[in-house]
């Protein structure tokens, strides 16, 4: 598509397709984080994934501002934190909503 926008010129095909990676890894990130509201029984924003990965990279105020191999490394990141926290023996999860207050 980005070749065909080249060759016609056309601006906002070629922008829009310079943008993709980054709009697709934004949504799935989005997804991700849902997922994790619904696991951890609270809100799961980008201030959720800034907190939680402080040690590996300071991530941007927000998540339209991350380029690319940022985002990559956030969506590797949280897409394993969702996991291990799926994983988790139903005991463990039933017993650590109970704990909250």
């Amino acid at each position: 598509m980005a070749h065909f926008a080249v060759i016609a010129g056309d601006l906002f095909w070629i922008d829009r397709t310079a943008q993709a990676a980054e709009r697709r890894m934004r949504w799935q990130i989005a997804r991700i984080l849902e997922d994790l509201s619904l696991l951890e029984s609270r809100l799961a924003g980008w201030d959720y994934a800034r907190a939680t990965f402080t040690q590996s990279e300071m991530l941007p105020a927000d998540m339209s501002d991350a380029p690319a191999r940022v985002l990559w490394k956030v969506l590797q990141m949280l897409d394993t934190h969702r996991r291990r926290l799926d994983a988790r023996p139903p005991s463990l999860s039933a017993a650590k909503a109970a704990a909250r207050p």
